[in-house]
């Protein structure tokens, strides 16, 4: 016997077209004017025996795209199996670093508030590599993403450590990866291919709008004009070795500026060659409190995101609009990945960075960092009633969970795609009929 999966989504789509799609599996299909009619039927009567042979094939590509699911399977408990095994993954080891606090800009959001000239001693380093070689499992994956502060104004540290930490990925037969998070106001040819020689040249920048916008909620600390240099960095690298990130932090100061700079970026040429992504400024910490008023609802980001794809798509960009099933939200659910700052302290959200009230130790004196059950464990979507039988939980798995702990207890953090879910979905189509014209049979566009 067949049952409808409980994250099956049909949604009308152009000209009396259908949309069907699973959260679970990531599965979308187009469906025509005839075979929408037909999956109407067989998803609300999956057993019944039909004669059609139209119809027992859609039943049967459905089940395999997990559209129709075995009336047994209970779906929320393999979910929720899943999301706890990810939760305990050894598999891949993922340390955040932080080595200084200093920062070369005055960003009008940032939650790490005032900014010092601390960073890592020697003493410090050491510590940090002990951490991870008793850590590091082997056979697993090392992913190391430089973070701060401004990491590159601690670039040696940065060559020396990242150099240890991929030898020590060698002798235990680890892969390796490593990424930067950067202003990008330092991120110089010379910087990045220095870089490169550790494996490190995929980086996030950020940009907040035209540079009028940019340098009042981004300003430096010198004068300049950090717009400026950010721009004058990107165009000057070798953008076919590099993988480049423009994020963009959205706030009710820039966002009438958001469409100015996607068209700017295209206007340099670099439509193609860095892709651009859309982020909300969240009152998170102590220091972001300032701003709350500044900030975004969900369904406000909800409507500029989408606008923000549609402009993107416009100027050439290859934005990503459909939304994917994840096992974990980040890296602050897992037991097999920290954060680690400028003093040693751990962590387990980048957020708490700097907060020595939510560490979980200091990596000098290892024997007192608590490691099981200290990943958000309170935070489980499982337990709120609302998002057990919410349809696109599979990818949402109760949203970032800093949000959804800074009232305190659970409290969950709805996706923003579940504002304008069948907008989404019905872009995704759009873009994939420019490139292949629609046919008899339901279409996979996923």
């Amino acid at each position: 016997m067949l049952k409808k999966s409980a994250y099956t989504l049909l949604f009308p789509s152009f000209n009396q077209t259908g949309i069907v799609y699973n959260s679970a599996t990531g599965k979308l299909c187009l469906l025509n004017e005839y075979t929408h009619r037909v999956a109407r039927s067989v998803l609300w009567r999956p057993n019944y025996p039909y004669r059609k042979a139209d119809y027992r094939k859609i039943r049967d590509e459905f089940l395999e795209k997990g559209f129709l699911v075995e009336n047994r399977r209970d779906e929320l408990k393999h979910l929720q199996i899943s999301h706890q095994r990810a939760r305990k993954d050894r598999s891949e080891f993922g340390l955040t670093l932080a080595p200084t606090k200093n920062c070369n800009l005055a960003c009008v959001y940032c939650y790490e508030g005032q900014h010092e000239d601390v960073a890592w001693t020697e003493s410090d380093e050491e510590a940090v590599f002990a951490f991870a070689c008793r850590r590091l499992p082997s056979e697993s994956a090392l992913l190391v993403t430089w973070y701060g502060g401004e990491p590159l104004l601690a670039l040696p540290m940065v060559l020396k450590l990242s150099t240890r930490l991929k030898e020590l990925a060698r002798s235990r037969r680890c892969t390796w990866a490593c990424d930067m998070v950067t202003n990008g106001t330092l991120l110089t040819p010379e910087a990045a291919e220095s870089l490169a020689q550790i494996g490190c040249s995929d980086f996030q920048i950020t940009l907040d709008g035209p540079q009028e916008i940019n340098d009042k909620l981004r300003p430096s600390r010198d004068g300049t004009s950090s717009f400026d240099l950010i721009i004058g960095n990107i165009k000057r690298l070798d953008l076919d070795k590099l993988s480049i990130v423009i994020r963009v932090n959205l706030m009710k100061d820039n966002i009438a500026a958001i469409g100015d700079l996607v068209r700017q970026l295209s206007s340099l040429g670099l439509a193609g060659k860095i892709d651009v992504s859309l982020a909300p400024v969240e009152a998170l910490g102590k220091s972001c409190y300032a701003v709350s008023q500044r900030c975004v609802s969900v369904e406000g980001f909800a409507d500029c995101h989408f606008e923000f794809l549609r402009c993107l798509d416009e100027e050439g960009f290859s934005p990503d609009c459909l939304p994917h099933p994840i096992q974990s939200y980040c890296g602050a659910f897992r037991e097999n990945s920290f954060v680690i700052d400028w003093k040693g302290d751990v962590f387990r959200c980048w957020n708490d960075v700097g907060l020595s009230e939510k560490r979980i130790g200091n990596v000098h004196s290892p024997a007192g960092i608590s490691t099981r059950g200290t990943c958000l464990a309170d935070q489980d979507p499982f337990q709120d009633s609302a998002c057990r039988q919410c349809p696109i939980l599979p990818v949402c798995i109760g949203g970032c969970p800093a949000v959804a702990a800074s009232a305190g207890g659970f409290n969950k953090s709805c996706l923003f795609y579940k504002h304008r879910f069948a907008d989404y979905l019905n872009f995704h189509v759009y873009r994939h009929l420019r490139r292949e014209p629609p046919s008899k049979e339901p279409q996979a566009a996923a």
